[in-house]
Order: structure tokens, then C-alpha cells, then sequence
């Protein structure tokens, strides 16, 4: 399967960092530069400062249980095309200061300019289903709130799995007879061949 989830993580933290990464905090970067503090959930390394994003997948249902298409490539494999829903969260967290309901509906809002609906375009194998309204949830730490607010985006995304142990047969020799199964009872099977 070719259903590439990390990489559809990856360019929704690229996609989140460029349009509110300035109301962000920041992160090192490599070579004395830093840049926007989006994540990957359970990703190593330290906990960014407040207020920081967090880009998840938490969830992927199959639509139906057959291929959309399936059909032979030009290098003779059989391919199938599933489709699948994808969930995925960006979850913008901070302290009571921070305004994390402000920030994640303007991430919401500006998904949806022109700009936003290009980069979200630009995933591959991906369509656009919908982008969920904003929540909101509070959580009591020992010295302060931590706030949290967050959107779910649903993607369509289409998965290709490609099988090269199937294929067409050009030519074949045959010593013998062809029967159906091992038992041999049946009458031999005959092979038509059409000349090219």
C-alpha cells in the first residue's frame, strides 16, 4: 500500500507553520535559525514554549471493502485503488494568555482563502472532505491552565497497491494436457491461442 500518512502530516505542519507561524513560538532549526514550533504528536524531542501547534492523524476508515479501480500498468502489474477517509488534527496549545481559540480559527479561516485550499491541494493522493469547527478544552496544571483548541481536517485519500506477482501471459509451452485441478478426472482443458 502506498498510503503515505506521515507524509500527509508533514505538509499539514509545513501548511500550518506558514499561515499563523508568526503567532507562534519558536523552534531551533538547524544552523543558528529557528522557525514556527509545529509538531508531530509523539515526535521526540523537548515540549516547544507556549504557544505551540501539534499536527496528528487519529483516525483512517476504508470506503467499502473493494478497489475504486483495478486494471493492469504498463509494466504488466496488477493495480488496485482503495479510497480511505483520513482524520487529522492541528491543535494549537498555550497558557490562558495566549488565545489558542483566537489562533486555530484563524488557521480555520485562512484553510479556506485561496492560498490555503492550494497548499492543502498540493498533497498528494489527498481531496479535501471537510475542516470540523474549532474546540476548545481547558487543562488544570500545577502552576496554570493549559489551554487547547483544536480543528480535524477529513481527507479523502487514495491508496494504490501494486502487485507484480500477477501479470498476462504471452506465450506458453505446453507437454502434455491441462486439466482444472490435481484429480485429473475431467477432460483436459484446450488453450486457444490467437496468432499476432
Amino acid at each position: 500500500m502506498n498510503m503515505n500518512i506521515k507524509g500527509i502530516k508533514l505538509a499539514l505542519v509545513d501548511i500550518t507553520r506558514q499561515l499563523i507561524g508568526s503567532s507562534l513560538s519558536q523552534i531551533p532549526a538547524g544552523n543558528n535559525t529557528t522557525k514556527a514550533a509545529v509538531i508531530l504528536n509523539r515526535a521526540a524531542g523537548n515540549k516547544p514554549k507556549f504557544p505551540y501547534a501539534i499536527v496528528d492523524c487519529i483516525g483512517v476508515d476504508s470506503i467499502g471493502y473493494s478497489s475504486l479501480n483495478n486494471y493492469m500498468n504498463e509494466d504488466d502489474e496488477q493495480v488496485d485503488e482503495f479510497s480511505h477517509v483520513g482524520r487529522f488534527t492541528i491543535q494549537v496549545s498555550g497558557s490562558t494568555d495566549d488565545d489558542v481559540q483566537s489562533l486555530i480559527v484563524n488557521l480555520r479561516s485562512k484553510l479556506f482563502t485561496s492560498k490555503g485550499l492550494s497548499l492543502i491541494d498540493s498533497i498528494p493522493n489527498t481531496g479535501l472532505l471537510s475542516i470540523e469547527p474549532a474546540t476548545f478544552f481547558p487543562s488544570f496544571m500545577v502552576t496554570d491552565y493549559e489551554e487547547a483548541s483544536r480543528i480535524i481536517i477529513n481527507f479523502s485519500i487514495n491508496d494504490i497497491y501494486t502487485d507484480d506477482t500477477v501479470g498476462t501471459l504471452e506465450s506458453i509451452d505446453l507437454d502434455g494436457e491441462l486439466y482444472k485441478d490435481f484429480s485429473q478426472d475431467d477432460t483436459p482443458l484446450s488453450i486457444n491461442t490467437i496468432a499476432p
